[in-house]
């Protein structure tokens, strides 16, 4: 049996190929530096140390790989030795379905693709990964564990076990309000603040966010690629040029990013998303150039607006 396993939630990956390797035994491979099929391929690996039970193989990133002729060397090796082996074809995301390696798994083996979670089923989540160590929560702390953190399954699974062994800690059932302070914020819920900052004209409260995001100018790339982003979704929600499905579908856009942004992109209006979007742009490419500082870019755009 061959199976792939990708998408676009890589902690529901991980625990797809738990399942599936779970008691057997293994050889590993990574693929985004392989020279040729030969070097996934080990006939002699195939068999467990007491020679009567066939190991798996797992093949990692190959779509990493800049040959492409290993991808379909593979393709055509899974083909004729389909029946005589045990393998899973492992991506950390997802393989692009113009493939022939994709083809022929769709067509020979078994395709498990990840996909994110919808906003309602995200929150049954968590409210379950509680119960399990006997913790309780209602609604609205759930929805502020989410706003906080983020949507990220794994990041989150790790925050909630912060949640789990504070209440524990303290002989308490039910989370408060109170408890979320150890809750480590994701950038991308600070840099929508940012942006809400800006919207409302909101210069002081926009540089204190502003300073707590920035630490050096390795910061630079990432919080002015991720205000362009934001930007951009807000637009497309705000104009309609590009389709809530298309959003998910195409760009891959979290549902519960989406959401976020529904319920807060009357605030923007089209001609600031505008400015505010140029301003970005330009400041960036100075920044490249070298003809502007990083840091002072950014407190002078925020001070402009």
């Amino acid at each position: 049996m061959v199976t792939l396993i990708h998408g676009l939630n890589p902690y529901q990956s991980r625990i797809e190929l738990s399942k599936l390797i779970k008691g057997k035994q293994i050889s590993s491979t990574y693929a985004d530096k392989a020279n040729g099929v030969t070097e996934l391929i080990f006939p002699s690996d195939n068999l467990s140390i007491f020679g009567n039970e066939q190991k798996i193989s797992i093949i990692r990133d190959i779509s990493k790989n800049r040959k492409k002729t290993i991808s379909n060397d593979l393709s055509e090796y899974i083909e004729k030795q389909v029946n005589n082996i045990d393998m899973i074809i492992y991506e950390n995301g997802k393989l692009d379905a113009r493939t022939k390696l994709y083809k022929t798994l769709k067509k020979i083996g078994n395709v498990i693709e990840t996909k994110n979670l919808e906003p309602k089923i995200l929150q049954k989540w968590i409210i379950q990964v509680l119960k399990r160590d006997g913790i309780t929560l209602n609604s609205r702390i759930c929805e502020m564990i989410i706003q906080k953190v983020g949507v990220d399954q794994q990041v989150l699974s790790t925050e909630l076990d912060k949640l789990i062994l504070l209440a524990k800690s303290e002989n308490r059932a039910e989370l408060t309000e109170d408890d979320l302070d150890i809750l480590t914020e994701n950038k991308d819920v600070i840099i929508f603040q940012l942006l809400d900052a800006l919207t409302n004209r909101d210069k002081k409260n926009a540089l204190r966010i502003f300073e707590d995001l920035y630490s050096n100018d390795n910061d630079f790339p990432y919080i002015s690629s991720m205000l362009a982003r934001q930007l951009k979704l807000i637009y497309w929600l705000k104009s309609g040029e590009v389709s809530e499905d298309d959003m998910k579908a195409v760009f891959k856009i979290h549902p519960y990013t989406i959401g976020g942004i529904k319920r807060n992109v009357y605030k923007f209006e089209l001609s600031f998303i505008k400015l505010l979007f140029a301003k970005i742009t330009n400041l960036d490419f100075k920044v490249k150039q070298g003809k502007m500082n990083a840091k002072l870019g950014l407190i002078l755009l925020i001070s402009s607006v």
